[in-house]
């Protein structure tokens, strides 16, 4: 029998490095269930007490992540995520106005907004599980949010992959706007407003758990929708743009993508949670449609530099001769206003002995923008 006592810290985290660094199931339930256990020769986690019945015959399978109590009559038992559920429904009911009044003064957010997202606070652990749900509804991961600790203070559960926030009150309707902001604060902060306004049955809301994480398999989520990304305002949100613009190209999944340009007058790291908080007025559609932009999300062309002699010269007549000056630039498709990088383009392809922009060797591609096309 392999002996391993191991008692948990009051925040749910230890810094003990086995034996939950080999079994990632039992760091998961440890995270949700402040005990000592041991670990016998059959893979099983004996813990102290039974969380459901407070007897001494509570049994973790550490490799295929299913608990039960054997203790007398209780008899529970179950997998990882249907634990995870309990625990949070558990905490849900015990959760007071008082802890939701503490959290609503650091937030902005009201009561009736953090209760309606299922947000509890745990009091063992010290923190607030959030619960990500499936499309179904049920929860798929939770997320314990730490108020009170500095830097990163949230973390998902153990063995158990990040989730999208807010599927489950994702509608059908792929003509609805979709806002997909930072972390679930955010996401309901813009339910709050919207529902104030009466204007929250005509968007959907997903929250993302970080800007720069999005997963390829998410995007069939979002297949054939306006898509409103909104992330805080730093370096952070401005590559996760970037990131989930390459995720969609990646995946091939028809979308249209938007994003917010926040104005050079708000201060860094300005969320919409402030935005809400701060100026309680203001139309946050209307905003976002003031300070937005479309994103490309067609890859465009290239112009492909090869040298002249490796080129098959073939001759041809110009359909439009009479129509098109040579060496100038014609925009198809495109406000002429938005042809300056084409038209810098052409310029330094005309004067190469004045300009130092050409590429350094003949096979060096060049971006264009979508839309042009040079003569």
């Amino acid at each position: 029998m392999i002996m391993v006592l191991k008692r948990i810290s009051s925040n749910g985290r230890s810094g003990a490095k086995e034996p939950e660094d080999e079994f990632p199931r039992l760091k998961a339930i440890t995270r949700f269930h402040k005990s000592a256990y041991e670990i016998n020769g059959s893979s099983e986690a004996l813990f102290d007490d039974c969380p459901f019945c407070g007897g001494q015959k509570f049994y973790f399978n550490v490799e295929k992540g299913l608990y039960s109590c054997k203790s007398g009559s209780c008899g529970k038992e179950g997998n990882l995520v249907e634990f995870l559920q309990w625990s949070h429904e558990n905490a849900f009911e015990i959760t007071l106005d008082a802890h939701y009044t503490r959290l609503k003064r650091r937030r902005g957010i009201p009561l009736q907004t953090l209760k309606r997202h299922g947000l509890a606070f745990h009091d063992q652990l010290n923190c607030w599980l959030i619960p990500a749900r499936g499309a179904k509804g049920t929860v798929v991961n939770i997320l314990r949010y730490f108020e009170d600790m500095e830097g990163n203070n949230k973390f998902w559960t153990p063995s158990l992959p990040s989730s999208l926030i807010g599927l489950d009150q994702v509608s059908s309707d792929i003509t609805k706007p979709l806002f997909v902001v930072e972390g679930p604060f955010d996401l309901m902060a813009i339910d709050r407003h919207l529902r104030k306004n009466k204007h929250r049955d005509r968007y959907d809301i997903i929250a993302v758990p970080g800007s720069r994480t999005f997963k390829e398999e998410w995007c069939e989520q979002f297949r054939d929708r306006t898509v409103n990304l909104w992330f805080d305002n730093d370096p952070a949100g401005n590559e996760g743009y970037e990131h989930i613009l390459k995720r969609f190209r990646e995946a091939n999944v028809p979308v249209t993508l938007k994003r917010l340009i926040w104005p050079c007058d708000y201060p860094a790291k300005y969320d919409v949670n402030d935005l809400v908080k701060n100026t309680p007025k203001l139309s946050l559609p209307t905003f976002y449609r003031k300070h937005s932009t479309e994103l490309e999300y067609d890859d465009g062309f290239e112009f492909n530099f090869t040298r002249a002699s490796s080129v098959q010269h073939v001759e041809r007549s110009f359909l439009w001769e009479d129509r098109i000056p040579l060496k100038t630039m014609v925009t198809l498709g495109r406000d002429v206003g938005q042809a300056a990088p084409a038209i810098l383009f052409c310029t330094v392809l005309q004067n190469p002995i004045r300009s130092s922009r050409l590429p350094a060797t003949p096979t060096q591609p060049v971006r264009a923008p979508k839309g042009f096309l040079p003569c």
